[in-house]
């Protein structure tokens, strides 16, 4: 079983990073390169406003139903031109804060 698992990683249909999904109850608006995120379930909430590369991070979020954490900074480096690993920490660090408002959960 190990070695059937094993290769399922190696060919990238396993990975050993949380996968994230946009929360349920996650509104947002995308306007001149900007993203609004309201978390609803939250009465007293204000929207976060996610510009520069917080704004590409959520649109690539947005993107799918659900994302390895890998292939989300593998797909943000490629987006902002520069290598996964210059970016893995910051990027690490703004799914933990967006996570911590309750509009992003790992799956």
């Amino acid at each position: 079983m190990d070695q059937a698992i094993q290769s399922l990683r190696d060919v990238g249909m396993l990975s050993r990073t949380p996968a994230w999904r946009i929360g349920d109850s996650s509104v947002w608006t995308t306007h001149a390169a900007q993203t609004y995120v309201l978390n609803t379930s939250l009465t007293h909430t204000r929207p976060l406003a996610l510009q520069g590369s917080a704004h590409t991070v959520w649109e690539v979020l947005a993107s799918q139903p659900e994302i390895s954490q890998e292939l989300l900074i593998r797909e943000c480096a490629l987006a902002f031109g520069t290598d996964a690993e210059h970016i893995e920490a910051d990027i690490v660090r703004l799914l933990a804060d967006l996570s911590e408002q309750g509009v992003i959960s790992q799956s």
